[in-house]
């Protein structure tokens, strides 16, 4: 839930959850933010203030406002055979639902258990600074 009084830095990039195989990429991953694009973008992206699914190639899958005060709920299917996604949404106490009528192709990803990875569920924060600078010294 986004929180009115303590908000995100959407000059930074917010992986929350994403499966990370062994070579370092992501099955899928939910994004908050500004991709990491320093020094090549204006920060913050236009669409900062959005839940992003993005697939392992970067395509966004899904995306939805990220609204505040409002709780997003999300499901992601892995078909680890057909190397396919499908994502389901809903806000509030509303049920899920299916956000496209078809699974999206997984580019790249490995099929079977080769192909799978680690679950990580948290919020790792992409600093926007060079190595020289003090991230400490960043604004939220």
């Amino acid at each position: 839930m986004r929180d009115s009084c303590n908000d995100l830095n959407y000059k930074h990039e917010y992986q929350v959850v994403f499966i990370e195989p062994n070579d370092g990429s992501h099955v899928f991953g939910l994004q908050i933010g500004s991709p990491f694009t320093y020094p090549t973008g204006s920060l913050p992206v236009a669409n900062a203030q959005s839940l992003r699914i993005l697939a392992r190639d970067l395509t966004v899958v899904f995306e939805t406002s990220f609204t505040r005060d409002q709780w997003h709920n999300f499901a992601v299917q892995v078909d680890w055979d057909a190397i396919t996604l499908g994502v389901y949404y809903s806000k509030g106490p509303m049920l899920l639902s299916p956000t496209s009528r078809k699974a999206v192709l997984n580019k790249g990803l490995v099929a079977g258990p080769d192909g799978q990875g680690d679950f990580h569920f948290g919020v790792l924060k992409v600093s926007t600074t060079l190595l020289t600078e003090n991230m400490t010294k960043q604004p939220r």
